[in-house]
């Protein structure tokens, strides 16, 4: 490397990517790869997608189990529209619900999930319909496993609450009234910041599935949901 481009790069680079080799200055670039790791074990050992590329197509285990909790609270939704349109012969909207789940098949590193609905896609948009009904069986089959093995394992790693304090009643009922006079104002940082102090309890078990409800509604800001939550 001639000293131009060499004073160049040690120039631009930050300080801690350059390293000093016997008297000399050289300068190295860090491939900084997230860390596997990070993810939890749950999610490493499982066989239906694969963790380490959906790490590196998200940049960072943060952002990655952020796609892991979208995909799988969206889950039920969409196979459910995907199901239907299939059974209605729905095809635009079809095409439309496979395209999505395509890219965050992709994403999360579901690459054999993602094929099958890229070729679903083409088939929607050609209006191979022969196709369509062949291999949307088998798309629905493995997006339910997939989905259901995500929502169990993101469960279990979270239900182990047994070291939280179970919450009190009355303190439940009245962070649950604070959150519905919150939402009728669209205050989401406010209904945030108490869900947030939520998770630092345990709840009793026939409040468990509102609490999941409501969780996953805050997090979408979903303001419909989030009433249809406090109803139950």
């Amino acid at each position: 490397m001639s000293d131009k481009l060499e004073n160049m790069m040690m120039q631009y680079l930050p300080s801690d990517k350059v390293i000093k080799i016997s008297g000399e200055v050289k300068a190295e670039v860090v491939d900084e790869q997230p860390e596997a790791e990070e993810l939890p074990e749950w999610l490493l050992s499982q066989d239906l997608l694969d963790s380490r590329a959906g790490l590196k197509n998200c940049g960072s285990a943060e952002v990655y189990l952020n796609a892991i909790e979208t995909f799988a609270d969206s889950s039920e939704e969409n196979y459910e529209l995907i199901s239907r349109y299939f059974a209605e012969k729905q095809t635009e909207d079809y095409t439309i619900k496979v395209h999505a789940l395509k890219s965050s098949a992709r994403i999360i590193g579901a690459a054999e999930l993602s094929t099958l609905a890229a070729r679903l896609e083409k088939a929607g948009d050609e209006r191979d319909i022969e196709t369509i009904e062949a291999e949307t069986p088998k798309l629905l089959k493995d997006y339910k496993q997939l989905s259901d093995m995500l929502r169990k394992g993101r469960a279990e790693a979270a239900g182990d609450k047994s070291d939280l304090p179970l919450i009190d009643n009355d303190y439940l009922s009245e962070a649950l009234s604070s959150i519905k006079e919150l939402a009728a104002s669209f205050d989401y940082d406010s209904v945030n910041y108490i869900m947030d102090t939520l998770g630092g309890y345990s709840f009793p078990e026939e409040k468990s599935g509102m609490m999941e409800k409501l969780k996953t509604a805050v997090m979408h800001a979903d303001w419909d949901a989030i009433n249809a939550a406090l109803e139950n």
